[in-house]
């Protein structure tokens, strides 16, 4: 039998043991709609990084199109960059959009 914290679920499925990888999320932050960088020290105490993207609200007009940022992991810095394009029908930008960024490690 093992040895250490395991868990199971309700129909006795072990859904945590020694073995699994759990992540810790270090900062989130809004990315504001200009291409930008942020420094996340605690990403250099080892583990894989990793990061998600959330829009910042529920107000979104359906059938809006919104131009949200490429995000990467160097080492400790976080990077994020607009990719800006027109509306197929006009000479206009379509808006970028803000996103909340959740990085850390696993």
């Amino acid at each position: 039998m093992p040895v250490g914290l395991q868990l199971w679920d309700e129909d006795g499925n072990l859904i945590l043991d020694a073995t699994t990888r759990l992540g810790r999320v270090y900062e989130t932050f809004s990315s504001g709609t200009a291409n930008g960088t942020r420094t996340v020290s605690a990403l250099l105490d080892g583990g894989e990084p990793f990061f998600f993207v959330e829009d910042n609200s529920a107000d979104l007009p359906l059938a809006q199109l919104y131009a949200y940022p490429n995000v990467s992991i160097n080492g400790g810095v976080v990077s994020w960059s607009f990719v800006d394009y027109q509306y197929p029908t006009s000479s206009n930008n379509v808006p970028r959009r803000a996103v909340n960024i959740s990085v850390g490690t696993y």
